[in-house]
């Protein structure tokens, strides 16, 4: 039986329904999957129970030189060694170390691999260190036998860098989008929707690059201009009594609410109680599980997915932060006929349903599989 080792920085809950189906798909071909996986500082990750697959979990040391954290799994390369796989894939970033040892391996002993990639980079990342940082994924990146990108903007850039269109498959980023669509109906939930106030839903960490605090200076002035909006922001973190602060100095802080951080379920009325989903500044899966509700979407591009998934059902922002992209969005959106909004919410789902459900995900995972054991 050939073995596939997915090798990730973390295991984030929200993955055990993709690692279960595609653990299911390599079985019925005779093949076994297994996850080598570590922890962050950085957040709270939720763990996964009752799960599908086979996961191990390695103890991890972060060091932070100057903003810049380099992150170590006690280990990993030995438990690939003893593994002796038949393939490796591997979610990269050069910033681990033990990432990087691992693929050096690989190639050393000629195990075929494959690297999962957005391409994201953050915004403090430049310079010397961008630089370095790029080398380090030329190097392996083109030593790879196959890619799975996040996105056809990932796609795009790996073909810019000469690297064969045929290795490269689209895997789009998502979560179970089928269970939330199979979880409520549409038709009753988007009667009560575009009625009146126009509620504007963010879901997500509390972080600075989520530029909420401009999203909330917006609303405030569409508000002053006579506009009826509400604006809910659900998600915990670091700044949250930042906002607060922030949001307790505007006019209309009586119509913006912060709500702390929910999770599952608890999320789910805050997606169907609301009119449009609004990511000001970086993100990704959030637009997924927004969409998955039926909601028309005003997104910057996140980590690139908002440009294959917001395409006549909302507005794709196209800088994070931008005061007056943002209002002119929600202004017009505002402004639109109710028949309009309720077609971009059945455009919402029709995207999902064809570009981002985890059967899709598997599908084109399987692909570059094959094409990675086969190179």
């Amino acid at each position: 039986m050939k073995k596939i080792i997915v090798v990730l920085p973390t295991l984030p809950n929200y993955r055990k329904e993709f690692f279960n189906l595609l653990s299911a798909r390599l079985a019925g071909k005779g093949m076994e999957l297994e996850i080598f996986y570590g922890s962050t500082k950085k957040r709270d990750i939720k763990g996964i129970d009752r799960k599908g697959f086979k996961a191990s979990f390695f103890d991890t040391t972060e060091y932070s030189i100057k903003g810049f954290t380099l992150t170590f799994l006690k280990g990993l390369k030995q438990r690939i060694v003893a593994s002796n796989p038949d393939g490796v894939i591997v979610l990269f970033n050069p910033a681990n170390v033990s990432l990087v040892n691992v693929l050096l391996y690989c190639l050393r002993k000629g195990i075929p691999y494959a690297v999962w990639s957005c391409g994201w980079i953050r915004p403090d990342i430049n310079g010397l260190l961008s630089k370095i940082r790029e080398r380090f994924l030329d190097y392996f990146e083109r030593r790879a036998c196959a890619h799975i990108a996040y996105h056809s903007a990932r796609k795009r850039v790996l073909e810019g860098k000469g690297i064969p269109a045929n290795s490269v498959f689209v895997a789009q980023n998502t979560i179970d989008t089928e269970a939330i669509m199979n979880s409520y109906n549409l038709v009753e939930v988007n009667k009560s929707r575009f009625n009146g106030e126009l509620k504007i839903l963010y879901v997500g960490g509390l972080i600075k690059g989520k530029c909420l605090e401009e999203a909330m200076s917006v609303v405030d002035d569409l508000i002053s201009d006579n506009h009826q909006i509400s604006f809910t922001i659900v998600g915990g973190g670091g700044i949250i009594e930042n906002l607060k602060s922030y949001r307790d100095s505007l006019k209309s802080k009586n119509s913006i609410r912060l709500v702390g951080p929910k999770y599952g379920d608890e999320l789910k009325p805050y997606f169907l109680e609301s009119d449009v989903f609004l990511l000001p500044g970086s993100g990704g899966l959030a637009i997924n599980e927004a969409m998955s509700y039926g909601l028309p979407i005003i997104s910057t591009d996140g980590d690139g997915s908002g440009f294959d998934l917001v395409e006549g059902n909302g507005y794709l922002l196209h800088e994070v932060g931008n005061k007056t992209e943002m209002k002119t969005a929600l202004s017009v959106f505002a402004g639109l006929p109710r028949e309009s909004k309720l077609k971009m919410s059945e455009k919402s789902i029709d995207i999902i349903k064809s570009k981002a459900t985890n059967t899709l995900m598997v599908k084109h995972f399987m692909e570059a599989i094959f094409f990675m054991l086969n190179k």
